[in-house]
């Protein structure tokens, strides 16, 4: 190309960042979007092969079927001026992995982190019916936040059947790859296990002079298992040998059981090396997720610390906002450390206090032994394991689940016990872990389909719209949709999976302009799901049900504070005294039942808020009880207070105090 480089429609090319065998690629400007993008061009001369158009035409299809953190995301395909094709790129700062291994191994616990990274991506491709090919350190970038990102699907297959086309990297391929003979998914965990072998050791497990010797190694040789990290638990050990076995069939099942067995070992680090069995051999109970477990990887690695420090840690939050299926993803994720059984005990159906032992016999699979009560029997059962009990949904029989939980613990030293509930069990050494909504965009974030990737989210809710509409894309004109309905829906799991689901039939745009009246809308969850787990509402009035009266009257007299309330303006409008010791302990019971979200603001005061779903629903609850009226008459009286107060405000810091206050209750 010349020194001045052209324009592609409206990308600015700026400067080459490196050729490859399909083509050039560089780095552009998007005046449109006023972001920096990466373009991958298909040189002109290639434009008559139709064998070469056909495969950059599969890279940007295996791309656009991908969504995920650790996949370089596609923007576009544009045409350009000499003929050619150019694919449009997220750009991903950073540097590859083969730079960071030309400086040595990466210690045990990094190699695994950054493999479960890798892995992910390709188990997600997997799921879409695509098979990578191209696998190898030089096709993945380390962004400075130390997330990897996965590029260039050039010899991605669809998956539709076994492809027999030899291409791929020496040193990288597959020995099937080689010989030319029928592939799938499996080829790219042979390549994944000598990028895994490479990251513990810092040098290429086949390696040669030159590519045809390094073919020749993959296919007849084996890697020097003396170089790997003694501490290396022998399970990993296990399936990276199995990784690289010459024989397809012989290869680990999935990336997923890859993936699993990574991310235990990254979470524990060093003390990987205490935990022997192989995470295969582990006794479990857990159920199999339908859909994939998307984002919370603060989440995930917070409450995994916890775990560490606490024998019971309780994750907490509102109803929907995902507390199982992060308790089941932290689980699936430690079924190395925990070689004595990992046991999920669902007692969101159990009404009675008194079948708990026999859920959770069943759950273990114990039978009652003759002259010993079941719960006995269970106690026996789980001594001197060292085990990890997840008991989900306890809020409806929180008394007897701490009891349960206290027993248990200490009876059985060696075991940890994770609950959810929408409040904690209340036990002395308890860890809470509150389950915060999912990141979401504000009203003031940019708002393109590249920067809204990064909120967990919009990743959850294309990837659930996907789910019922294969061809959903995030774009430029859906893009500000998707933004409102996941910021209005407060990032909650269950109401973005709901709301994705209407993707079938409505319009994103139709969906956010539908959200006021959101219980109707967000209906048709699973049909095995729990009734209370069907729909917003129905998960809202389970957590309702369960108040006292004083805790449903203070709820929905707070309904007309939109955008938050502090504890003397609740005791202004909310009791009739006016009294805040009234309001106080009702107040701090719906924080504790995840009802009442608190924070703090800059002066240090408390300062409380209701997701906007609760709060409409304690605007419905209001409205039935017949007190609308006087409560709303209550609160405009106090807003037309707060106004006056103004005119008898002086200037300096008062009034400086008096505007603070106005900014806080401008909603």
């Amino acid at each position: 190309m010349s020194d001045a480089l052209p324009r592609i429609g409206h990308y600015q090319l700026l400067r080459q960042l490196g050729v490859g065998g399909m083509g050039e690629v560089y780095l552009a400007h998007d005046t449109r979007l006023e972001r920096e993008v990466a373009i991958k061009l298909l040189p002109p001369a290639f434009a008559s092969d139709a064998e070469r158009v056909e495969r950059f035409r599969r890279e940007a299809l295996a791309l656009a079927s991908l969504s995920h953190p650790n996949i370089a995301t596609l923007h576009a395909i544009e045409p350009t001026p000499g003929g050619g094709l150019a694919l449009v790129m997220e750009f991903i700062a950073g540097e590859t992995l083969e730079a960071r291994l030309s400086r040595g191994a990466l210690p045990m616990a990094q190699a695994c982190e950054h493999c479960a990274q890798v892995a992910e991506a390709i188990e997600i491709a997997h799921e879409r019916g695509v098979v990578h090919r191209d696998l190898k350190p030089a096709n993945i970038t380390i962004t400075p936040r130390g997330l990897l990102k996965v590029l260039d699907f050039g010899l991605a297959s669809r998956g539709d059947g076994p492809t027999v086309e030899a291409e791929g990297t020496p040193g990288y391929m597959s020995p099937e790859q080689a010989l030319g003979t029928p592939q799938d998914h499996r080829t790219d965990l042979f390549s994944f296990g000598c990028i895994f072998y490479e990251c513990l050791t810092g040098r290429p497990a086949f390696d040669g002079p030159d590519p045809f010797s390094r073919v020749a190694a993959a296919m007849y040789g084996a890697p020097d298992m003396t170089a790997l990290p003694e501490a290396l638990p022998p399970s990993l050990r296990a399936l990276l040998e199995g990784c690289l076995a010459k024989e397809a069939q012989s290869r680990p099942e999935s990336m997923q059981q890859l993936r699993l067995a990574l991310q235990g070992v990254a979470g524990r680090g060093a003390a990987a090396a205490e935990a022997p069995e192989s995470s295969v051999s582990t006794p479990h109970n857990l159920p199999r997720n339908l859909t994939r477990f998307v984002g919370r990887e603060r989440e995930l690695q917070n409450t995994l610390q916890a775990l560490q420090r606490a024998r019971l840690v309780t994750l907490t939050g509102v109803g929907g906002c995902g507390k199982t299926r992060l308790a089941l993803a932290l689980a699936e994720s430690q079924l190395s450390a925990f070689p004595g059984g990992v046991w999920f005990i669902d007692l969101a159906p159990t009404t009675d206090p008194q079948h708990i032992p026999d859920v959770l016999a069943k759950a273990l699979g114990v039978r009652e032994e003759p002259d010993r009560s079941l719960e006995d029997t269970v106690m026996a059962f789980l001594e001197g394991r060292r085990a990890l009990l997840v008991l989900d949904n306890c809020e409806h029989l929180l008394s007897d689940c701490a009891a349960l939980a206290e027993a248990l613990l200490r009876q059985a030293p060696e075991l940890r016990v994770l609950a959810t509930s929408r409040e904690g069990l209340g036990l002395s050494g308890e860890q809470l872990m509150a389950v915060p909504s999912m990141s979401s965009p504000s009203r003031r974030d940019t708002i393109d389909a590249a920067t809204l990737e990064r909120f967990d989210a919009v990743q959850l809710f294309v990837e659930r719209a996907r789910g019922v509409s294969p061809d959903f894309t995030l774009d430029a004109a859906n893009a500000p949709f998707v933004a409102e309905v996941c910021r209005r829906l407060d990032g909650i799991p269950l109401a973005l999976e709901l709301a994705a689901a209407r993707v079938k039939v409505l319009s994103v745009e139709q969906i956010a302009a539908r959200l006021d009246d959101r219980f109707k809308l967000l209906t048709g969850g699973s049909r095995t799901a729990l009734p209370r787990h069907q729909t917003l509402r129905a998960t809202l009035q389970w957590s309702h049900d369960l108040l006292l009266p004083p805790e449903r009257e203070l709820l929905r007299r707070l309904a007309p504070f939109a955008g938050g309330w502090t504890l003397a303006t609740a005791a202004r409008v909310c009791d009739e005294e006016g009294d805040e010791f009234n309001v106080l302990d009702v107040l701090q019971h719906l924080v504790d039942k995840s009802l009442v979200v608190v924070e703090r603001t800059g002066s240090g005061e408390a300062r409380y808020h209701f997701l906007e779903s609760v709060r409409q629903f304690a605007t419905e609850r209001l409205d039935e009880s017949g007190e609308g009226p006087g409560i709303h008459e209550r609160h405009l009286a106090w807003i037309l207070e707060l106004a006056e107060q103004g005119d008898r405000i002086g200037a300096g810091t008062p009034q400086q105090a008096y505007f603070a206050q106005l900014d806080d209750e401008v909603e």
